[in-house]
């Protein structure tokens, strides 16, 4: 969470929002604070980063100053940031929706969806807009409490024509069955997905959870997908095509079928098609199906450290992460220890007394 700095703050209700054309800022205060007796600046609230960047305070239309660090611990500003035009709640019961897909309808770009906890079973589309659909989350852990649960036909989230400003954060996306993209669609859209879990979706095509097309870039922050399946083509998590270009960042990617992120475009120095790549950073990519050579398939940009193998808890013998412990693993470790393979008892010389130890072993070991 970001730290403000409010000047001059115009008192909250529970549930106001702030938002920025960008996608920057987003707030519900729990507890609504006023500017104090004195006229000094009051924190009015925590305020979650989706993006930005910057290291300067920026001013909003008069009324609140504000400085925040982002995930990667770089400071932010905003430039074009304005109270959002409305907050639609959506809750089972006692709210105005009761489902999400009828807020969607009634919100204008700007606005921000609140859905509270619970499980909604429906198909989710969103064409052309510009706005947040923020979920629950669990107080102790942050695992999204919000389900949306598909109906076991039809894909679970279908995004057209959008931008990076419609957000999707602490949502869980199960039970999508479709051709391509069970659990999400993307066609000409670059949604930001913000702590989704995406689990138990089919496709009997490509991308058991996501499928990106038509020149689709989103980005997932901090986002899980886990046992997803593709069932006849690939990316049981991620599949786009060569036009689209996903960022995954800090992305647990795990247990997919029948394969992890898939990308049309080939890797290079291999045959392939079109321009488009995926980006990964700091992204664990393991336990798929497909072996070592199914975690990420096709074009991709590596930043950051990822973790990508085969196995989620390989062999600690596997130095080389190669799914096997033999020789070449004893070579790396003599490398990189500064011994040289044939000093058998490591006295730093090669000579007679390691010719011995290896003679005293000769055999079969037990």
């Amino acid at each position: 969470f970001a730290t403000c700095i409010g000047i001059n703050v115009t008192p909250f209700e529970s549930g106001d929002a702030i938002a920025s054309d960008s996608g920057i800022i987003f707030a519900t205060p729990d507890d609504p604070q006023t500017l104090a007796s004195n006229n000094t600046p009051v924190c009015i609230g925590q305020f979650s980063v989706i993006n930005g960047t910057g290291d300067t305070r920026s001013d909003i239309t008069g009324y609140v100053n504000l400085q925040g660090v982002d995930s990667n611990g770089g400071y932010w500003t905003a430039n074009t940031v304005s109270w959002s035009n409305s907050v639609l709640d959506v809750c089972p019961t006692g709210c105005t929706y009761s489902t999400i897909q009828s807020a969607i309808d009634a919100a204008d770009s700007g606005d921000v969806v609140t859905v509270a906890s619970g499980t909604y079973s429906e198909l989710l589309t969103i064409s052309g807009k510009s706005i947040m659909i923020v979920g629950a989350t669990d107080s102790t852990t942050g695992v999204p409490t919000t389900i949306v649960s598909g109906t076991g036909s039809g894909t679970v989230v279908s995004c057209e024509n959008v931008g990076a400003d419609m957000v999707l954060r602490n949502m869980e996306i199960t039970g999508g069955s479709s051709t391509n993209g069970g659990g999400m669609s993307n066609t000409n859209a670059d949604p930001t997905l913000i702590n989704c879990v995406f689990t138990d979706n089919v496709a009997s095509g490509n991308g058991g959870a996501i499928y990106n097309a038509g020149s689709s870039s989103p980005v997932l922050n901090s986002c899980t997908l886990v046992s997803n399946t593709a069932n006849g083509g690939h990316g049981g998590a991620v599949y786009s095509d060569a036009s689209s270009n996903p960022q995954m960042n800090f992305c647990s990617i795990t247990s997919n079928t029948p394969d992890g992120v898939s990308h049309a475009t080939a890797a290079p120095g291999r045959r392939g098609f079109g321009s488009g790549i995926s980006g990964l950073h700091e992204c664990t990519i393991c336990g798929n199906q497909g072996g070592e050579n199914g975690q990420v398939v096709g074009a991709a940009i590596h930043t950051g450290d990822n973790y990508i193998h085969r196995d989620c808890d390989p062999s600690l013998g596997d130095l080389d992460m190669d799914d096997d412990v033999d020789v070449a693993d004893l070579e790396l470790l003599h490398s990189q220890l500064g011994i040289c393979l044939s000093d058998v008892d490591h006295d730093g010389n090669t000579d007679v007394l390691d010719l011995l130890k290896v003679i005293d072993g000769w055999g079969i070991c037990d």
